[in-house]
């Protein structure tokens, strides 16, 4: 509950301040001094809305403490790691867009890895239990929050200038984004908690190993978009039409290998529940392709939901994803009751669905992509 708090309340911190940035970088990457201005107005955002969320947090500190099952001292820990992490973002963000791998896979295994030993540190050696957690996240955030303010300086991306039309430009950008944060939490982790709800912690228990083998899936998809959308943000600015072509064909092809690889879950995650959590979790082997074929899904629309962000069309993608939320919702309510634990998934996979096709509607409709031209030639 303190991860779900801090990775719901890291939206109202930054107001996807991070975001923003990774995409005025296709604007301004020419002018490398206006790109520093901007980012510096990020981080004043940044900087504004995570004390304001502070303030509110430790006014409400109790009711959220009742509410979330945690200590209050956890709440507002919370609000400063998802201050932490946003500026973090900021500086993977701008080695994202320039396609700077290296850079990006050293600073993100530094930031895991010193998580994970301050973490074990504190939780196994000095017993301290889930303060030992959360001050292992904190510890880490904090360090790399000053090493990617250093970084960012050093490569003269961060000038403190306050402009109103930047100010103006990030906000407009990132909050309409609140709503999809939301949507998204609706579509990805309300489950457990009906799960729970009507069917007891046991399968709940049941249902969330399988949800840890799908995720191996998110990660994988996740990672392709990093490398993907900077790729093709860069095609788009150059609005060649052979290009344009080469885009789709390689998402087609990304589709394809998606299939494959949903496919081969079904054959082979019995063996593997049984090789890693043992027999007693047998049954979360049922769950599992079809808990990864809704990341499979989700990882087809990310492919596409880039066009609508390099567009701008952010207020639609807020739509779409709190409509899908919502439908998940009200498909819980029915398919876990007709279903049982498996319906679930069933209807992950129905909301994720209606994402994908609506967001790729509208991402062609605002960025138009030979999408049919790949199999027919055009009569035009």
């Amino acid at each position: 509950m303190f991860t779900v708090w801090t990775s719901f309340i890291t939206v109202f911190c930054g107001l996807n301040a991070n975001s923003s940035a990774n995409r005025k970088y296709y604007d301004l990457k020419e002018d490398k001094n206006k790109l520093a201005k901007f980012i510096g107005n990020c981080v004043l955002i940044l900087v504004a809305c995570s004390f304001l969320v502070f303030l509110i947090s430790n006014f409400f500190v109790e009711l959220l403490s009742n509410v979330l099952g945690i200590r209050e001292s956890l709440i507002l820990v919370g609000v400063i790691i998802a201050f932490c992490n946003v500026l973090i973002q900021i500086r993977l963000g701008q080695w994202q867009v320039r396609q700077h791998p290296i850079q990006f896979g050293i600073f993100l295994i530094s930031l895991s890895l010193s998580n994970l030993l301050i973490s074990l540190y504190l939780v196994v050696s000095l017993n301290m239990q889930i303060d030992g957690r959360a001050l292992g996240i904190l510890s880490s955030t904090v360090i790399f929050l000053f090493v990617a303010i250093i970084l960012l300086r050093n490569d003269k991306l961060l000038v403190f200038r306050p402009d109103i039309k930047y100010i103006k430009e990030a906000v407009g950008f990132g909050a309409p984004l609140i709503p999809h944060i939301i949507g998204a939490f609706l579509l990805l982790s309300i489950d457990r908690a009906f799960i729970s709800y009507k069917l007891g912690l046991e399968s709940a228990g049941v249902y969330m190993v399988a949800v840890q083998f799908s995720l191996a899936t998110s990660v994988i998809l996740d990672s392709i978009n990093k490398a993907f959308s900077p790729w093709l943000f860069n095609i788009l600015n150059e609005e060649a039409d052979h290009e344009k072509k080469k885009v789709v064909s390689v998402t087609y092809l990304l589709y394809f290998l998606i299939f494959l690889g949903v496919l081969l879950t079904f054959f082979i995650s019995e063996y593997l529940v049984i090789l890693i959590v043992g027999s007693a979790f047998i049954d979360a082997s049922k769950i599992v392709p079809f808990l990864v074929l809704g990341q499979g899904i989700r990882g087809m629309y990310l492919l596409v939901t880039n066009y609508m962000f390099y567009a701008k069309k952010t207020k639609i993608i807020s739509y779409i994803t709190i409509s899908s939320g919502l439908l998940n919702v009200i498909a819980l309510s029915f398919f876990i009751d007709i279903f049982g634990i498996i319906g679930a998934a069933y209807s992950f996979i129905a909301s994720m669905v209606v994402q994908w096709l609506a967001t790729w509607y509208f991402a062609n409709k605002y960025v138009n992509m030979p999408w049919s031209n790949i199999f027919f030639k055009s009569t035009s």
